[in-house]
């Protein structure tokens, strides 16, 4: 999408404005997002990767205070660069998923989830065919929980709180009661802690 897109889209999850620009002090194109905390920006040059959001994102209501997508793929598959508007949390049926960071790549099995922050540039790629879920965090909530990229451990409470959640095939809270899990499985999420990476024994 477009400098319009991004415009209208920040609308939706906070931002004050999203736009393209010529920096002209390094003579690359710069995405600048301007938020009311922070002010985030990402260089695109010829030999730098250009980091969106997906056409997914852009149609999904913000999180309150979580929003989940519940997707199935195939083995081998690959996603390209990108960035989230919010806070992921992602999970895996089986099998590994390896992500790719700015910095490093991780790779989590399935008995972990994997926490990316907001605005955090990443690609993936899936091994084996799997059940995925994505779940996405409001900002506000999202502050609790690490502030760069993580493995969370599934206790069983965890495990539990996300499996009715998928089971149900919920996507925005409903009503009252998931509004009390959601909130009771953030908490958690923060109780598990958190590692860097996976050391296999």
């Amino acid at each position: 999408g477009g400098p319009d897109q991004h415009r209208q889209h920040g609308k939706q999850t906070g931002h004050d404005r999203l736009l393209a620009e010529e920096c002209r002090q390094c003579s690359v194109v710069c995405l600048l997002a301007y938020t009311s905390k922070q002010t985030i920006r990402y260089a695109i040059a010829d030999n730098m990767p250009a980091y969106h959001y997906s056409s997914t994102d852009l149609g999904l209501p913000p999180p309150a205070p979580l929003h989940f997508r519940h997707e199935q793929y195939l083995a081998n598959t690959d996603f390209e660069w990108h960035i989230h508007p919010w806070g992921q949390i992602n999970r895996i049926s089986l099998g590994i998923l390896e992500l790719q960071l700015p910095e490093r790549t991780l790779a989590a099995p399935a008995e972990y989830l994997v926490w990316i922050p907001a605005e955090l540039p990443h690609a993936a790629h899936i091994r084996q065919a799997l059940d995925y879920v994505s779940v996405y965090v409001a900002p506000a909530l999202a502050t609790s929980l690490p502030q760069r990229p993580c493995l969370i451990p599934q206790t069983p409470l965890l495990r539990a709180l996300l499996d009715d959640f998928c089971q149900r095939g919920v996507t925005a809270m409903a009503d009252a009661w998931d509004q009390h899990q959601a909130q009771l499985l953030l908490h958690r999420l923060v109780q598990a802690g958190s590692v860097d990476d996976y050391l296999p024994d």
